[in-house]
C-alpha cells in the first residue's frame, strides 16, 4: 500500500483551505467575460431573443413605468425618519440573527449522541434544508407578485420557521428524525421572506431616496449577522446545549412575524399583461 506522507512543515488541511479560496475567487473571472459579452442593459440590445418578444418586453416595461408615480423630491434626511424606517430595521436585525445563527449552528443538530453520521452524510444533511428554503423562496415570492401582497407573505413564512426551529427543538427528545424534518422547514423563512420584504420599501417610499433608505436598512439589520451568533455561542456556553439558543432564534422570527403588519401596504398595483398572439 501506498501511504502518501506530507512534506514536512506542510499541513495539508491548510493547503485544500487555500485553492478552496483560490478557486472560489478565480470564479468572478471566468464570469466576467460572460458577462461582458452576452448581458445587455435593455432589450432592445438584446440580439438573442425574437422580434416578438422584444416588442413584448418593450411595451410591458414601458406600461409599468407608466404606471408608477413621479418620483416625489424629499430631504434625504426626512427618509430616514419614515416611521417604516423603524419597523424594516428591528425586522431586518432579528431574521439575520436568525438566519446567521442557524447557518452558523446547524451542523450542532446534527451531533450528539446517536448520530454516528460520516462527513458526507452529515454534509447532505446539513444541505437539505437549505434546498427546501430555495423552493420556498420562489413559491413564496411568485405568490405575493401574483396577489401583489407583502406583508402577509413576509410575516407568513417567518412564523412558520419560527415555530418548525421550536418544534424541532422539543422534537429532539424523542426522535431525531422528527426534528429533522420540523428543521427543513425552519431555515426557508429569512431567505423566502427576503424578496417582498425588500418590495415594501420599493412601492412604498419616495423613489429619489429609495437606494439610500435600503442601504440604511441593510446596514443596521445585518448587525443582527453578529448579534446572533453572538447570543447563540453565549447561550450554548452557559446551558451546555443548544435547545435555549435555537429556541431564542425561533422567538426572533416570530417577533419578526408580528412586525410585520406594521409595515406600509404597498400601494404600487401594476397590471400583468399578456402577450398578444
Amino acid at each position: 500500500m501506498i501511504r502518501l506522507i506530507p512534506a514536512a512543515g506542510i499541513d495539508i488541511g491548510s493547503v485544500s483551505v487555500k485553492v478552496a479560496l483560490i478557486v472560489e475567487g478565480a470564479l468572478p473571472f471566468i464570469w466576467l467575460p460572460i458577462w461582458w459579452f452576452l448581458i445587455r442593459d435593455h432589450p432592445r440590445e438584446a440580439k438573442w431573443i425574437s422580434k416578438e418578444e422584444l416588442d413584448y418586453l418593450e411595451t410591458t416595461l414601458a406600461r409599468e413605468a407608466a404606471q408608477l408615480e413621479a418620483p416625489t423630491q424629499e430631504p434625504l434626511w426626512k427618509s430616514f425618519f419614515r416611521p417604516a424606517i423603524f419597523v424594516m430595521v428591528p425586522i431586518y436585525f432579528l431574521q439575520n440573527c436568525a438566519a446567521y445563527g442557524s447557518n452558523t449552528f446547524l451542523s450542532e443538530a446534527l451531533k450528539g449522541p446517536g448520530k454516528n453520521f460520516t462527513p458526507l452524510q452529515t454534509g447532505l444533511l446539513y444541505a437539505v434544508p437549505y434546498v427546501v428554503a430555495a423552493f420556498c423562496m420562489v413559491l413564496n415570492s411568485r405568490h405575493s407578485d401574483k396577489t401583489q401582497e407583502r406583508r402577509g407573505h413576509v410575516a407568513f413564512v417567518y412564523a412558520v420557521s419560527g415555530i418548525c426551529l421550536i418544534l424541532s427543538v422539543l422534537a429532539s427528545r424523542y426522535s431525531f428524525w422528527l426534528s429533522f424534518a420540523f428543521l427543513c422547514f425552519a431555515i426557508m423563512g429569512p431567505f423566502a421572506g427576503l424578496a417582498p420584504f425588500w418590495a415594501v420599501p420599493a412601492e412604498t417610499l419616495p423613489r429619489s431616496s429609495l437606494g439610500a433608505v435600503m442601504g440604511l436598512v441593510n446596514a443596521m439589520g445585518n448587525i443582527g449577522g453578529w448579534a446572533g451568533n453572538y447570543a447563540f455561542g453565549w447561550l450554548k456556553q452557559e446551558t451546555g446545549g443548544t435547545a435555549l439558543p435555537f429556541s431564542m432564534l425561533g422567538a426572533c422570527l416570530l417577533v419578526a412575524a408580528a412586525l410585520c403588519f406594521l409595515l406600509p401596504r404597498s400601494t404600487v398595483r401594476l397590471s400583468p399583461a399578456r402577450p398578444t398572439t
